[in-house]
């Protein structure tokens, strides 16, 4: 939402193309040989060019892209990969709140299960980076919403985007929002949401202990 604000960039919302394309390459039931990445980039790049009304970045924010990074970074060399770190229960607990239209998600609806998933994901990341280093943009979820226009200008300038104004008020984007965050996003950067899962802290018993620590 912050950076769609920009004349140059295109908010798209949870795209499934990383997925519908490349699943069976990032799977190992297609060769990840140079024409089968060529050919993934090919419709990947055609796909969100239908999305993109006409500007030059576009940002795919489908959560579970994370599962795709390494066939991000091999088939996609132009593309910037935005990873924000933010406290594990107040992740786990706005994933168990929503209920979400799109099928694969029935982790979310136990906490058990929500907790085994984050640690898989944390490792996943832990190994991404290994693998495919200096190729993340890291946010912090709590710098972000404490220095909203310090942490703002380090994202524009590590994208190596132009700076604008408008960067800076979200909360006036008038694009179509369809995914959980669409109430969210119409109000502007502040504070706090990452504490909302502490009113419900004492009907959830240890379920987030085995968490890893923020």
């Amino acid at each position: 939402q912050i950076l769609s604000g920009g004349p140059d960039v295109q908010g798209a919302g949870e795209l499934n193309f990383v997925k519908q394309y490349g699943l069976d390459l990032a799977t190992g039931r297609t060769p990840p040989e140079p024409e089968a990445l060529q050919a993934f980039a090919a419709q990947y790049l055609a796909a969100i060019a239908q999305v993109s009304n006409g500007k030059p970045w576009v940002v795919d924010k489908m959560p579970l892209n994370f599962r795709f990074v390494p066939l991000i970074c091999a088939a996609l060399p132009q593309a910037r990969i935005l990873h924000i770190h933010r406290d594990p229960r107040a992740v786990c607990w706005s994933n168990f709140k929503h209920y979400f239209a799109a099928r694969g998600m029935g982790f979310a609806y136990d906490l058990d299960a929500l907790v085994r998933y984050y640690r898989l994901y944390v490792d996943m990341m832990e190994r991404w980076n290994e693998l495919c280093p200096g190729r993340l943009v890291d946010i912090d979820y709590e710098r972000l919403t404490d220095e909203p226009e310090t942490e703002t200008r380090r994202i524009i300038a590590q994208l190596s985007l132009p700076w604008h104004a408008d960067y800076l008020a979200p909360e006036k984007n008038t694009r179509l929002v369809h995914t959980a965050s669409a109430d969210q996003v119409r109000q502007a950067i502040y504070r706090g949401s990452s504490e909302a899962w502490r009113a419900f802290a004492p009907f959830m018993g240890e379920a987030f202990d085995n968490l890893p620590t923020a």
